[in-house]
């Protein structure tokens, strides 16, 4: 069982160095640029024979690629004070609490061994142009094609654009939830995620085409989890 602590970071200046083993390996210049307001939540749990810590940062949904890393570590740095003797912290940002529990993640760090892996969760620019350069090429692999990529094109998301993702991404979610719990002994009849999509676009009264549209373009712009953003190594050893 998790138990589970919610902390405000009411300000940046909270995360100013006093001088603990944290500080000393991340220190105040590895946090310039971090979203200056945060809610964390922190979590423990059992690994690798000791306690593992799960800290989630809510950030804006409009946040920045280079404000990624700065956050990640300024929370990562509140977690390694308050559990010095911890033997994994795993670091989460997500625009929203709810997305998050799906793993829509603007970032992710996972620190073991003195060794943090930062995993980059929203796209750069240059990233942006050449995703959208692809969209309609055939895929490829060893020399085989595999269809013609018909990835949504990115854009950076304004508030309504990011509202209206999410409404369709937390509806699909549910439905997904009710079917799989009515079939699960049924697993021949779980539902396909075209299926769990009509559903969702009939309720909302939007084509499929919308819902599909909207479902993929949150997904691979928020997509920490898959490593396509990038991600590198710090070692603090």
């Amino acid at each position: 069982m998790m138990k589970r602590i919610t902390m405000v970071i009411v300000s940046i200046m909270m995360l100013i160095s006093c001088g603990s083993e944290i500080d000393k390996k991340i220190p105040d210049s590895m946090l310039v640029g971090a979203v200056p307001n945060m809610n964390i939540s922190l979590e423990e749990d059992n690994y690798r024979g000791g306690k593992a810590i799960i800290a989630t940062g809510i950030v804006p949904f409009d946040i920045k690629r280079e404000q990624v890393k700065p956050s990640l570590l300024a929370i990562l740095r509140v977690a390694a004070e308050k559990y010095p003797k911890a033997t994994g912290i795993f670091v989460r940002l997500t625009p929203d609490e709810q997305l998050g529990r799906f793993a829509y993640f603007a970032g992710k760090a996972d620190y073991e061994d003195n060794v943090i892996t930062v995993h980059y969760g929203v796209p750069s620019d240059e990233q942006i142009k050449k995703w959208n350069s692809e969209i309609g090429k055939p895929i490829t692999f060893e020399e085989s094609t595999l269809g013609i990529n018909d990835s949504p094109q990115l854009s950076r998301f304004n508030k309504e654009t990011f509202d209206s993702g999410k409404k369709i991404i937390l509806l699909f979610h549910k439905i997904e939830k009710q079917l799989y719990d009515k079939y699960i002994n049924q697993p021949l009849k779980s539902p396909t995620t075209e299926q769990i999509s009509r559903i969702a676009a009939k309720e909302l009264g939007l084509s499929l085409k919308e819902v599909t549209h909207h479902h993929r373009l949150l997904s691979n712009y928020f997509s920490a989890g898959t490593g396509i953003w990038g991600k590198e190594t710090i070692n603090l050893k």
